[in-house]
Formats: C-alpha cells, sequence, structure tokens
C-alpha cells in the first residue's frame, strides 16, 4: 500500500474521485503539519512527498496548495 493511503479499500483510492482533465483546470491539495505541541515537526516538503509524485502522475494541471498548517 502506498504511503499515502489511509485504507487499502479501493472505494478511499483518490484516483476514485479525480473525473479527468477534462473536467478540471486545477488540482489542490490540502497540507497539514503537526495540530497538537506534541506532535513532531515535519517540514513542508517531508509532509507533502507522500502524494505530490501520485498528483504529478495522475494529471499534468498545476497543483494550488489551498490549504496549510501547523499548530504554533
Amino acid at each position: 500500500m502506498d504511503a499515502y493511503r489511509e485504507s487499502d479499500v479501493a472505494r478511499n483510492y483518490l484516483e476514485n474521485y479525480y473525473p479527468s482533465d477534462a473536467y478540471i483546470d486545477w488540482i489542490g491539495v490540502s497540507v497539514y503539519g503537526p495540530q497538537t505541541q506534541r506532535e513532531d515537526y515535519q517540514p513542508f516538503s517531508e509532509i507533502l512527498s507522500d502524494v505530490y509524485p501520485f498528483l504529478t502522475n495522475l494529471s499534468s494541471k498545476p497543483i494550488a496548495i489551498l490549504e496549510f498548517t501547523i499548530t504554533e
């Protein structure tokens, strides 16, 4: 199972919800860092590293970071 997949259930795979390049202009992604002070900090590039290759293989459309947040 790929690292970006939280489940091995096919209905949860991102590609099953992608309508195709014919219907979109951009791919949007939300990136969340640590949500509590007890969680370890990860660099932005590390957080995005699991899903970015998947998205670039899925489509040639530009990718927009729609949300980004960390605690404090």
